[in-house]
């Protein structure tokens, strides 16, 4: 049986990287693979806690080095490790808290520390930038092997060096397209039938921009449609702020953090995703499957398109946003799809990569 060990920064709903880790977790043979969780962040998902440990995954927790502070985040990592070392992998979603983590995990001669891009920039401000580059350098030197969820995220990180391709695959079955959900919801917000519904989903940190969605309804300025926006992050006061001194405030509803998102997606049109950057974001492969449309950001990898359902556009140009919300129709679902990334063939890829590179 192959140990390993996922480092994630956290077990929230709205995180991709944390989908991602779950969704992988739940496809692999766990008769083939024992799995742990290492996570950073004790403020988390009861939900996925419960889920997991139905699964049989060991979950342990040490402090944020972002909200307690680096050095009791230090101090749980170092009494962490000199208990739990008997892995035979361990596999890190994070860079900068994850150099930390790959070196204790070298310490103790862990085999395989894989090191997995999920982002195309270290951070937002300059002084964040400068500390996760040198952070990045230390990762990378304790680092065995490396994993990618796109190729514009493994040339950032990786450099010239080779690195695996590992998708950011979902169910399919899961996000299909459902006309009774589609209905339920609808009807939970009154909602007429002529009413074009346009859905947010993410973090509310400043790489995913969630003000430029509230931004884009004043511009919009349509009866016709209303927005959802959902997630939960630092900048949830302000986007309420910014709500409530919108113009469009009475078609704006600020959800929160919720755990049926895959019946949004059948009861939106549209996604938008105004992100700064991305890795390859799992909410545009998800919402595809229903087939929404989908309006991104120039700043998203081509790789997110897995339909023709999807437009690129600058975030300078929101006349071209608005161009397109007002001529697409979407009332019938027809989609066909690339099956790149479906967690089932996908799950199935890791495994035999898992066993490649340990040699079991």
């Amino acid at each position: 049986m192959i140990k390993i060990l996922y480092f994630i920064s956290t077990l929230s709903l709205s995180d991709g990287v944390t989908t991602f880790v779950l969704n992988l977790i739940r496809n692999l043979d766990l008769n083939e693979f024992k799995v742990s969780i290492l996570c950073s962040d004790i403020r988390t998902s009861i939900d996925y806690q419960n889920e997991l440990k139905n699964l049989g995954v060991d979950l342990h927790f040490v402090k944020s080095p972002g909200k307690d502070g680096f050095v009791p985040f230090l101090r749980d990592l170092k009494r962490f490790f000199a208990i739990n070392h008997n892995f035979d992998i361990i596999h890190c979603n994070t860079t900068s808290s994850g150099a930390f983590v790959l070196r204790e995990a070298k310490k103790y001669k862990i085999k395989v520390r894989i090191l997995h891009a999920h982002a195309t920039r270290n951070a937002e401000s300059f002084l964040k930038n400068f500390r996760n580059s040198i952070l990045k350098y230390f990762a990378l030197k304790n680092t065995t092997h490396r994993f990618a969820c796109s190729k514009m995220a493994g040339e950032y990180l990786f450099g010239k060096n080779s690195f695996y391709l590992v998708r950011n695959a979902v169910d399919y079955s899961h996000f299909k397209y459902n006309y009774d959900f589609r209905q339920e919801l609808r009807n939970k917000y009154f909602l007429d039938k002529g009413k074009i519904v346009i859905g947010f989903v993410g973090r509310f940190v400043e790489q995913k921009n969630p003000e430029f969605a509230v931004d884009l309804m004043d511009f919009l300025n349509d009866e016709n449609f209303v927005m959802f926006i959902l997630g939960a992050g630092p900048k949830y006061e302000k986007i309420q702020e910014k709500i409530e001194k919108s113009r469009s405030k009475n078609r704006i509803y600020l959800v929160g953090e919720v755990n049926d998102t895959y019946k949004r997606y059948s009861f939106f049109d549209f996604v938008i995703m105004p992100s700064l950057y991305e890795g390859l974001p799992l909410v545009g492969i998800e919402c595809q499957i229903a087939g929404c449309k989908l309006i991104c950001s120039e700043n998203i990898t081509p790789e997110t398109k897995i339909s023709d359902n999807v437009y690129f556009i600058g975030l300078n140009n929101i006349q071209e946003w608005i161009r397109i919300l007002k001529s697409t129709q979407n009332e019938y679902r027809t989609v066909t799809l690339k099956n790149d990334y479906d967690i089932h063939y996908e799950a199935k890829r890791v495994e035999q990569l898992y066993k490649r590179i340990t040699n079991k």
